[in-house]
């Protein structure tokens, strides 16, 4: 069974014209290395402590374990889903192929990449239940969105854009509106 995963596209989404572009998703943390070669996660956090000395001991664990799970827990054919602010709207793909630290592919700043098929369609951000909106606002850059998959996965299946609610009597309203500037119906045509 594949997994779901949420992954910013960057502190202000910029990253997702490259993604599309380049059929990728990436993360930071590029003065850490290439993670794969830590033998444990515990060595990655030494290597954080002495690359990252100024930030807090909190904010550093937490990127390790976002680049660890980047690099040794996104695998092949699982789901990924990215926001877009300006749209409104969740952009969802498969992984093709697992992580790979390389500057060159995408942006020098994110050299941490998985390969991605990302789909035609989008999830608009308002056709989710609450709780799934609520999930997916964490502000981690990774992390794991299995119990909103089905949800998201129907959406993406669905038809994109619901006909507009328009409250009783609004319509017949209108229509008088209409027929009202109608100048066949004042005497001025």
């Amino acid at each position: 069974m594949s997994k779901w995963w949420m992954i910013r596209a960057g502190d202000r989404n910029e990253l997702i014209p490259l993604w599309l572009e380049k059929g990728i998703a990436s993360i930071g943390w590029a003065r850490l290395g290439d993670p794969k070669r830590f033998r444990s996660k515990e060595q990655l956090q030494r290597k954080a402590d002495e690359v990252f000395a100024e930030s807090k001991p909190k904010s550093r664990t937490s990127w390790v374990n976002q680049v660890w799970r980047f690099a040794h827990e996104i695998k092949k054919v699982d789901r990924v889903i990215t926001y877009s602010k300006e749209k409104r709207e969740y952009i969802v793909g498969t992984v093709t192929e697992e992580h790979r630290y390389d500057p060159s592919i995408g942006h020098p700043y994110y050299p941490n990449i998985i390969r991605v098929k990302w789909e035609n369609a989008t999830v608009p951000r308002d056709s989710l239940s609450d709780g799934a909106k609520n999930s997916l606002g964490s502000t981690l850059t990774v992390f794991r969105v299995d119990e909103w998959g089905d949800e998201i996965e129907q959406r993406l299946h669905s038809e994109p854009f619901s006909k507009p609610q328009h409250e009783e009597g609004e319509t017949e309203e209108i229509v008088e509106d209409l027929v009202d500037d109608d100048p066949r119906q004042s005497g001025q045509a």
